[in-house]
């Protein structure tokens, strides 16, 4: 994987995350009814999610340290113009 797919992955498996959070807060419930009595079950397995999401933030951290380590030793084949920086002079 190129240090730019692993970006791309990266930012998938964040949305990813923040999906399964969101699930895990907003956990619709459904209304069961036995003997006149209502029991309110989340619509999805809570424990499921759980896992399901910390195995995305492993992902996350796992990759995110890949790149991390990559671009520690990745030298660009690249020459900065400093004069980009430059003071703009002001007109008399």
């Amino acid at each position: 994987m190129t240090i730019n797919e692993g970006l791309g992955h990266l930012k998938l498996l964040k949305q990813r995350h923040s999906e399964l959070t969101n699930l895990r807060s907003t956990n619709k419930t459904r209304g069961l009814y036995t003997n006149s009595e209502r029991i309110d079950e989340p619509v999805y397995n809570v424990a499921d999610v759980d896992r399901l999401a910390m195995n995305v933030a492993k992902e996350i951290r796992q990759l995110d340290t890949a790149i991390k380590k990559a671009n520690a030793v990745t030298e660009l084949d690249f020459e900065a113009d400093e004069s980009v920086f430059e003071s703009i002079t002001l007109r008399d």
